[in-house]
């Protein structure tokens, strides 16, 4: 087997995130979806729908995000049809005893937004990381996590002005059958 790189981004409005208290409203509450650009289009519905790339901001302490990713673990399987031989990787979401996958380290996440002075605590699986101030846009970086399912939580403590979140990336050292 070979090993190459996977890169998985979810948007802010991904609804694989989920905010807490709220995802949209009074940013001081909760959350809010802005759109940098300003500029809106009318949508079907008659309501307006933002262009461009979208941002979280939160204004609260207390707010967070979380979201779950499944690190690199990949089963290998053949199939046999009209004399040829084929294989075909699979995600594997279970460990299945009878076969052979890959549990290979080097998955890591990274957060990118704006934090400016707001102070913000970041749990991966449940435990408390290490702390991050965020430099350059990047708020959070975890690497070397085992191929397992993650579950990557942020929390805002003291927001100074606010916290804006963007978009998360990880990356997974992904086995490929050959």
């Amino acid at each position: 087997m070979t090993s190459s790189p996977l890169l998985v981004t979810f948007e802010d409005i991904d609804p694989v995130v989920r905010y807490t208290p709220f995802s949209q409203g009074n940013p001081s509450q909760g959350w809010k979806t802005e759109f940098p650009s300003n500029e809106f289009i009318q949508a079907i519905s008659s309501s307006m729908q933002g262009v461009g790339n979208s941002l979280h901001r939160t204004t609260r302490a207390g707010a967070g995000f979380e979201f779950e990713f499944y690190g690199a673990s990949w089963l290998c399987i053949e199939v046999r049809a009209l004399s040829s031989l084929r294989r075909f990787p699979i995600p594997l979401l279970a460990r299945v005893n009878r076969y052979e996958h890959s549990t290979r380290s080097g998955t890591s996440v990274q957060l990118f937004g704006i934090a400016g002075n707001t102070t913000y605590s970041v749990s991966l699986d449940g435990a408390p990381a290490k702390a991050f101030t965020e430099q350059n846009g990047l708020l959070a970086e975890l690497h070397g996590l085992p191929a397992a399912l993650h579950k990557i939580h942020l929390t805002v403590d003291i927001p100074s002005p606010a916290l804006i979140f963007d978009r998360a990336e990880f990356n997974a050292g992904i086995e490929r059958c050959v």
